[in-house]
């Protein structure tokens, strides 16, 4: 029996992947509870006759803590994304930044081969994701700036290495004068589209003693986004919305930069349901923004490696795998808009 376990669980895409390539049975277990103890959750393992599974937000570092044998990055990293049982005892990996870069170099193998000429990659974000991505960037000998609003309490776990550098959102802006990054990875929870796509927002307002933006928006729920983070992200468009003019948004050029950004991010489920008009506006600022779908499929391949030992990270596979989940969302998005 294989489950994924996380809050919320519904929409994981891992049990389809694993079926896609194992005859096993999957469960999504939704766990209610951040103060579950290791002893629930080997009841829980057993009463459901679990073998292995992979698991999610918010558990990835509370897992880490009931395994018995962090394998490799996982002893490094603190946090988990797989486990399995073996002799009554949990082993444990991380997955998630080997499984971005083998998404990467197969479904998107030009942008994969690029970073060896210019190999900096901006991460945005902070967490299990964003260190595991960045232990496996550094591992292939690329660059990483870490944008972060606290940099001075964060990744104290690459403090030794010169190949990362933490910073905020203000210092990633100079930076962009200096060194423009070849890839931009954003490992934060909502879609840097719910950012860019100002026609969705009906009332804003500063809050500068907070140093945020209070944005509202019904369909995103958009709220307290830092302001610098959210300079930051139009700092990338050859295009942007210029609101000096009494809070209307007008476009207005860039002239700092003239590159087209690629940025990947490590949610899967970002995808807004944008209006026709919307879109229009997206293509504008010129930001090439992918979701998180290899990256996925890439860390549950691995995932399976580690639960079986059998690899099956073969470029045809993967790529019937991307083909297969893209068709599965596209007709679950048709089911639910109608």
């Amino acid at each position: 029996m294989y489950a994924v376990f996380g809050n919320p669980v519904d929409k994981s895409l891992s049990p389809f992947i694993i079926n896609q390539i194992l005859d096993i049975e999957t469960k999504k277990l939704t766990l209610n509870s951040k103060n579950i103890s290791v002893n629930d959750f080997l009841t829980l393992i057993y009463k459901e006759n679990i073998s292995f599974g992979n698991v999610t937000y918010p558990y990835k570092e509370i897992f880490a803590n009931f395994s018995d044998i962090l394998v490799f990055p996982a002893n490094i990293l603190k946090s988990i994304n797989c486990f399995k049982i073996v002799d009554k005892k949990i082993l444990a990996t991380n997955t998630d930044g080997e499984g971005f870069f083998l998404g990467l170099k197969t479904i998107y193998s030009k942008i994969y081969y690029n970073l060896f000429n210019n190999p900096t990659i901006f991460i945005l974000g902070s967490g299990s994701t964003a260190k595991s991505i960045t232990l496996s960037a550094i591992r292939r000998g690329f660059f990483c700036y870490i944008l972060s609003r606290d940099p001075k309490s964060k990744f104290t776990e690459f403090s030794k290495t010169k190949r990362v550098k933490v910073i905020n959102y203000e210092e990633a802006i100079s930076c962009l004068q200096i060194k423009m990054p070849n890839l931009i990875i954003s490992t934060l929870p909502f879609s840097i589209k719910k950012v860019i796509s100002f026609n969705n927002l009906t009332e804003k307002k500063r809050d500068t003693k907070k140093n945020k933006v209070m944005e509202f928006d019904n369909r995103f729920n958009i709220e307290n986004i830092d302001i610098n983070f959210r300079d930051f992200v139009l700092s990338l468009c050859k295009y942007n919305l210029d609101d000096s003019d009494n809070n209307q948004y007008n476009y207005r050029k860039n002239s700092s930069n003239k590159s087209s950004f690629d940025i990947f991010e490590s949610n899967y489920q970002s995808e807004a349901n944008l209006n026709k008009k919307e879109i229009e506006e997206l293509k504008i600022t010129d930001l090439n923004i992918h979701n998180g779908l290899a990256q996925l499929i890439g860390q549950a391949i691995l995932s399976i490696k580690f639960f079986t030992g059998i690899n099956f990270s073969n470029e045809s596979k993967i790529k019937e795998i991307y083909a297969q989940c893209e068709k599965y969302i596209n007709s679950a998005t048709e089911n639910n808009n109608r």
